[in-house]
């Protein structure tokens, strides 16, 4: 995919970004995923799919197993679109 360089670039717009703080690019990926995790979600969905891959994740001073849910709807238009993991959860609960 990149080396975090690279990614570094991409996530400053495509600038060089060296010597940028590491806070300032996290901040900057974390409104971008913000954005994401919010959009509005409209209209009919009628085919989900669902996976699932296990990564490795500290949790409370401990490295443990967690299962990371990917979902994909698909629009009475035929697009495809990755959904948030709240709208997950709601449609599993």
């Amino acid at each position: 995919m990149g080396s975090a360089k690279a990614i570094a670039q991409r996530s400053a717009g495509g600038k060089d970004a060296e010597g940028v703080p590491v806070s300032r690019l996290c901040a900057e990926i974390d409104e971008r995923v913000q954005t994401f995790l919010t959009r509005p979600i409209e209209g009919e969905w009628p085919y989900l799919w669902l996976d699932a891959t296990y990564v490795r994740a500290r949790r409370a001073s401990h490295i443990v197993s967690v299962a990371v849910i990917i979902a994909v709807g698909v629009n009475t238009d035929g697009r495809r679109e990755s959904l948030p993991s709240d709208l997950i959860r709601g449609c599993l609960a």
